[in-house]
């Protein structure tokens, strides 16, 4: 089967470019995401996919040209750039994360956990998400299937410092680097969405949920100053939660399949939203309301796209 990796816009609801993959076995849940660059050389308008096969390609989506391919012997879960557009993160199913240099594609650092038995200094399971803190280019946070979140420095093999808790199996690590704060969203039924201090590691809230309306996230965000996006499986929703009340001020519901990834253009308040799950994505348009918006598929304000024809 051939995977094509589609570039939206959210202005004209067109797709103006098609990324073809060549035949793969099919992509691990959830799917990796999809990770765009700012517009700067050299790599302009350039997007890094990762794939279940163990590739990861650097595309010019404008021209839909491959600049290179990085390939590795594992499942390749997740990407992550730092700030100054020089490196390029990898993680995986063997628990290790790849720091390459982006210009090169040269592999030039590995991390991981050491032989000790005193110190939890890296993961033992998969790793699903790793984010840089957007003030530093070195130090970047990491979680996966072990229920911990290791801070490291990308020129050291070992993480420095960690804390235990959430269980992350998805896109769902989000720093805020005004605050200082962490979000973590977690797939279990309990403890899902989670705010801590990134100096400390101490945690600051549970997010509250109504247990007879939640889903075991999938992937989560900080959505501008005010609010928090996520979702899941179970409840098959994205809900959107106000940062400082910690209640649902938005939500999308009655979804066939769960919500795998979700992307927002930092508006705060007035953001959109893209939703991903199962092969469509909504675009939502988030409005200023005192009132929980119920958003169905039917409703006005969600642009739909399936992987074969607009809607």
């Amino acid at each position: 089967m051939n995977y094509i990796y589609r570039i939206y816009s959210d202005i004209t609801h067109h797709h103006p470019s098609s990324l073809p993959l060549p035949s793969s076995p099919p992509p691990p849940s959830p799917p990796p995401p999809l990770l765009s660059s700012p517009p700067s050389p050299p790599l302009l308008s350039t997007n890094h996919l990762p794939d279940a096969s163990g590739m990861v390609k650097l595309w010019h989506y404008p021209t839909a040209t491959c600049l290179a391919t990085i390939s590795e012997k594992r499942q390749t879960l997740s990407i992550e750039v730092n700030p100054d557009r020089t490196k390029l993160l990898t993680t995986g199913s063997d628990a290790l994360i790849h720091v390459y240099d982006l210009e090169t594609r040269q592999l030039i650092n590995t991390c991981g956990t050491s032989d000790s038995q005193q110190l939890m200094d890296g993961h033992k399971f998969r790793v699903f998400a790793a984010q840089y803190h957007p003030a530093t280019q070195n130090t970047f946070i990491s979680g996966g299937w072990d229920n911990t979140v290791q801070y490291w420095d990308d020129r050291n093999p070992h993480s420095f410092r960690h804390f235990t808790g959430p269980h992350i199996c998805g896109d769902s690590l989000d720093i805020d680097a005004s605050t200082n704060q962490i979000l973590t969203g977690s797939w279990r039924r309990t403890d899902i969405l989670q705010i801590w201090d990134f100096l400390t590691g101490a945690k600051i809230h549970d997010v509250p949920q109504n247990m007879d309306d939640t889903s075991s996230l999938y992937c989560a965000q900080w959505l501008g100053e005010d609010s928090i996006v996520s979702g899941g499986s179970s409840k098959n929703m994205a809900q959107v939660h106000n940062r400082t009340t910690l209640n649902v001020i938005g939500k999308l519901t009655n979804l066939p399949k769960a919500v795998y990834c979700i992307d927002n253009d930092h508006l705060g308040l007035d953001a959109t939203i893209a939703i991903g799950f199962d092969c469509y994505i909504y675009l939502v348009k988030s409005e200023r309301t005192g009132e929980v918006r119920v958003m169905t598929p039917e409703s006005t304000t969600v642009r739909a796209y399936s992987v074969n024809n607009d809607f």
